[in-house]
């Protein structure tokens, strides 16, 4: 075998009283007690230059024979399987191809009994980093770079159910002997599967059966911590880069409407009663909600209750606000947009809610793009008329990634249904008709707006209107 073995990237090896110590970046350590003078030769060597196993062994065994030569076989074969090295499938120029364990265990997949085919897992990603082509799959167990450049026609051949011998004809001829190995690294990580009879492979039979997608299956893995080795949390990347995004849109000298304030006098529904009265209602009046009523809806939500600074003279400084809503970091940024069809006491179009100054910013009047955008969300929430009101909830994602890293999407949908479960509680103590949307058409939202589909991403529809005498109701 070609496979070289080295302590993977992050992983450092430390003597603490007689004791030999891998720690890994990410805090996790292992303690071997008691480590004789060979197992300590072979750390030290996987932790500089690595070796070939054979090689590992026999320096580190320094003439003791068979029996030591196995027991640090034994003990390599443990590192291996708790994901501490890194194994590499070598070149005449070096490193052909890199596996980097991504999970707490590896697992090795040993070359079947010929004949097989094999195929990419459909859940594969493939991206260029730091001038290598990287492969990974979502809760794989690990990661792969193809370091050599010739082996860039391995992708499409294993894009198809791909024969033993078709793979090693796509080898470069001084890498071909190899091919057991390469496949090796490759099913070990997750990457290839061997197919079955109506050309799906092993390694997606588990995702499949729970009919996960690859966008959803990649967004889950990559926003949580487990099975992968990148940051997830407050890194604050952009400090040091840029100031942070500021809270609040500018206003940009838009025609404002001043909202009332309410006035809580004869407003004071049981808390229980409104939780057990929630309801989704897409059947509307022949009479609109009034601005008294919108006005109400968004005070209690999305105003902003008091502005603060998060760390005075830091680099990591940024303006947060406190809201009704929750919002995680004080960051709140989502924006309202309110595409208004009729409202008593308010003129037809589009608006921003302004949540310092309680007040509407009209952007435009109801042009057909506009009208577009509430065709769009009748039809997504089956309605037999337009909504009377759409609120878009729509995040400038630069505000998030300013601070977090590995969640931010996943972080704003959070907010997204804190959102919507506000706007419903509220909706259903003023008797108005709510009714949140599974998904919009960003395309659309830009299109009415101007605004910049990469800076400001909708992520979440709401529609309103006064509930008919005989109501619709759903979920």
């Amino acid at each position: 075998m070609a496979i070289h073995y080295k302590l993977r990237q992050g992983v450092t090896l430390q003597e603490q009283s007689c004791d030999q110590l891998l720690v890994d970046c990410d805090g996790r350590v292992v303690r071997c007690q008691h480590a004789d003078e060979a197992f300590k030769r072979m750390l030290s060597r996987l932790a500089s230059s690595g070796g070939l196993a054979n090689d590992l062994f026999t320096a580190a065994a320094q003439g003791g024979g068979a029996p030591v030569q196995l027991t640090l076989f034994l003990q390599l074969m443990q590192l291996e399987q708790r994901g501490w090295l890194t194994l590499m499938l070598m070149g005449p120029k070096g490193a052909a191809l890199v596996l980097e364990p991504m999970g707490r265990q590896l697992q090795r997949r040993t070359p079947l009994k010929e004949p097989f085919k094999i195929r990419f897992s459909r859940f594969i990603c493939i991206r260029p980093e730091h001038g290598e082509l990287q492969l990974e799959v979502p809760f794989a167990a690990g990661r792969v770079q193809l370091v050599e450049a010739r082996l860039s026609s391995l992708l499409p051949a294993l894009a198809v159910p791909c024969s033993t011998e078709q793979l090693r004809e796509q080898l470069p001829d001084d890498l071909r002997d190899q091919w057991q190995d390469l496949l090796t690294l490759l099913r070990t990580a997750g990457l290839v599967g061997v197919c079955d009879a109506e050309g799906g492979v092993d390694v997606d039979q588990e995702a499949e059966r729970h009919r996960w997608s690859y966008e959803d299956l990649a967004l889950h893995h990559r926003s949580r911590l487990g099975w992968h080795r990148h940051v997830v949390g407050a890194s604050f990347r952009g400090a040091g880069v840029c100031i942070s995004p500021p809270l609040l849109l500018a206003a940009e000298h838009l025609p404002a409407v001043v909202l009332p304030r309410p006035v809580k006098a004869g407003l004071d529904p049981s808390f229980f009663d409104v939780v057990e009265q929630r309801q989704s209602i897409r059947s509307y009046a022949d009479t609109p909600l009034n601005l008294d009523q919108l006005s109400r809806l968004l005070w209690y939500t999305a105003r902003i209750r008091r502005r603060f600074g998060s760390n005075v003279e830091s680099e990591q400084d940024y303006e947060a606000c406190s809201r009704p809503v929750a919002g995680g970091g004080g960051l709140h940024e989502i924006d309202l947009y309110l595409t208004v069809r009729r409202c008593s006491g308010l003129e037809a179009g589009l608006y921003r809610y302004d949540p310092q100054a309680h007040q509407l910013l009209r952007l435009s009047e109801l042009s057909e793009v506009c009208k577009q955008l509430l065709l769009e969300a009748g039809q997504g929430a089956a309605l037999t008329q337009e909504p009377d009101i759409l609120i878009t909830l729509a995040a400038r994602y630069g505000r998030v990634t300013w601070k977090y890293e590995g969640m931010p999407y996943a972080l704003i949908l959070k907010h997204v249904g804190v959102i919507y479960q506000h706007l419903y509680l509220v909706a259903t103590a003023l008797g108005l008709a709510p009714c949140g949307l599974g998904a919009g058409n960003s395309e659309t939202f830009a299109q009415a707006t101007g605004l910049d589909r990469f800076a400001h991403i909708p992520v979440g529809e709401f529609i309103l209107g006064r509930p008919a005498d005989i109501k619709q109701e759903s979920c």
